[in-house]
């Protein structure tokens, strides 16, 4: 038989106690819960807002910090969040030349229950910082750009015999041996688009010839600047082409020196200017800023035709000290030339600092794959977007310095666009970063023009033809076999996008896009060289005006990690 336990009542007194407590703390952690999950989904809306305000504030940095500021605000409030209104704050900082941090806080985020518990508020802040990301560097990683035959050159001055980046000199013959073979040029507005300016030509179409292509004794004459038959250019521009100069971080030098090499017209100087016909060229350096024309003015220099300083260097500007890091901007205009005909002036630009010694300039790269010229505080010259090219295609195969294509680039696909190109060479190439020939799809507009030799496009190609159709008469020139025929001459004669057209090359007065696939990590993929070259192959050894364009795939502005 067995015995009631004594202490029943008591058990059954403690658990409604102790149940009354589990259901306060289950309370508690329901309501700890609801507000956590109510303040993690605030957080998530404002990050999202952040993320956009940033973006859209970095794009129109190069007006301002206040137009940023009051983008950034417009973009949040747009999202739920206006700067100012129940207890949101909506601002914005400066992080980079090129980067903003937007940040966004709500005092007052609802807690719901947890008032009861705590007896205070809560607030949740978020930040998001947007970068631009500049355009690709084209033409060259060197301190000097479109110097055509100048080094090693008897005629070179202080180019004849380079201090290269090691500190040791380069002798003529090794000087020579780095020659760019071609010159920077810019045309004036009263020249052909078919002469191979893609962008300050006002028209084209401006020959008297009627067939397409020109006949093999049809006068191109007389030339026309506007009216009549000529059409528009639909690309042309009038702040014409930028270039830049960046000092690298950790430059110690307290000046560097913007120069220009022949920067006027002059009739039979070194870049092989014609008579100019009354084109003036005009250089405008301003201090870095996302937009390169929103700088401060340091200098702003026009020259006319037939100036005095031809076939020599001009300073523009001395920048004491140059910021590290900083990059300065020269912007290169050209005016109008009198109605008779194509007029291009050529020129070139470097950056000499004061390690100059001994009347020699300091050539250097900023490019670690480019033999002993590499020096890791090299200032750097180059093309933004696209630049105006004046070559000299000598020998078997002539090869440039086209473009520089960093990691930031990363899976996205490189366009290159070359206008007017190759006119006298046989074939073309682009050369990746570890110098194997790269594959390629291409590209003609050909839109409402007739079409050129061998269709408008192509995919999977390592080698372009730049011939086309031939004939064995050659009244006008367009000669395309090597050396001396020992035969009928053979030359182009391809279709021309239209009639009026001088010129009878396959790709004359038309823009080829060359498309590449980037690999996901470029790095890996080329060892750290970054450079991208175009490659010439020519029979004879001519000359091409023509305009480089490079661009990759994608937005300009990016997210990036938030700085403390």
């Amino acid at each position: 038989m067995s015995t009631p336990r004594r202490n029943q009542p008591r058990e059954r007194g403690i658990a409604v106690p102790l149940f009354s407590l589990m259901v306060v703390i289950l309370v508690a952690a329901v309501t700890v819960s609801v507000d956590l999950g109510s303040r993690y989904s605030e957080a998530a809306k404002i990050q999202r807002a952040a993320d956009a305000a940033a973006l859209a504030a970095v794009t129109v940095l190069p007006r301002g910090l206040a137009v940023a500021e009051a983008e950034a605000r417009q973009v949040a409030a747009r999202n739920g969040y206006t700067h100012g209104v129940d207890d949101i704050t909506v601002d914005l900082r400066q992080v980079t030349a090129e980067s903003v941090q937007v940040t966004i806080r709500n005092a007052s985020v609802p807690t719901y229950f947890a008032d009861f518990f705590s007896g205070g508020s809560t607030f949740v802040e978020r930040r998001a910082t947007a970068e631009f990301i500049r355009a690709v560097s084209l033409g060259s990683p060197r301190n000097f750009l479109g110097t055509g035959d100048l080094l090693g050159g008897s005629n070179a001055g202080d180019m004849n015999r380079l201090r290269h980046g090691a500190g040791a000199s380069l002798s003529t013959g090794a000087t020579a041996a780095l020659r760019e073979n071609y010159w920077l040029a810019i045309s004036g507005t009263c020249s052909s688009r078919e002469n191979g300016d893609r962008y300050t030509a006002l028209t084209g179409a401006n020959y008297g010839n009627t067939g397409n292509p020109r006949g093999p004794s049809e006068s191109a004459s007389p030339f026309t600047c506007t009216g009549g038959n000529t059409v528009a250019n639909p690309e042309y521009r009038d702040y014409g082409y930028i270039y830049a100069v960046t000092v690298p971080p950790g430059f110690t030098g307290p000046s560097v020196e913007i120069q220009v090499f022949d920067p006027a017209v002059c009739n039979g100087s070194r870049p092989g200017d014609s008579s100019s016909g009354g084109m003036a060229t005009r250089y405008t350096v301003r201090t870095g800023s996302i937009n390169p024309l929103s700088g401060t003015v340091l200098s702003d220099v026009s020259y006319p035709s037939t100036n005095s300083d031809c076939s020599t260097w001009v300073t523009l500007t001395t920048v004491t000290p140059p910021a590290s890091g900083a990059t300065y901007y020269l912007q290169v205009r050209a005016g109008q030339n009198s109605n008779s005909g194509p007029r291009s002036n050529g020129f070139a630009l470097r950056a000499r600092d004061d390690r100059s010694t001994s009347s020699r300039f300091w050539g250097c790269s900023s490019d670690p794959t480019d033999g002993t010229l590499f020096a890791g505080d090299c200032p750097h010259v180059y093309a933004v977007n696209d630049m105006g090219v004046y070559a000299s295609l000598t020998g078997a195969r002539a090869e440039f310095f086209l473009a520089e294509v960093t990691p930031e680039y990363n899976g996205k696909r490189l366009e290159l666009a070359l206008f007017d190109p190759g006119e006298g060479a046989d074939s073309l190439r682009i050369k990746d970063p570890t110098g194997n020939y790269a594959t390629f799809d291409w590209d003609v507009d050909c839109a409402g023009v007739t079409a050129p030799t061998g269709g408008c496009s192509g995919t999977d190609v390592t080698r372009l033809d730049l011939i086309g159709a031939t004939r064995n008469d050659c009244s006008g020139g367009m000669d395309v076999d090597t050396g001396p025929p020992t035969g009928a001459d053979r030359c182009a004669y391809n279709p021309q996008p239209g009639s009026r057209r001088v010129s009878r090359w396959k790709y004359n007065d038309r823009l080829l896009t060359l498309s590449i696939d980037l690999p996901a990590d470029i790095e890996a993929a080329y060892g750290g060289a970054t450079w991208w070259k175009v490659e010439y192959t020519t029979n004879t050894a001519p000359t091409d005006r023509t305009t480089w364009a490079v661009q990759v795939q994608g937005d300009p502005v990016r997210l990036v990690p938030n700085s403390p």
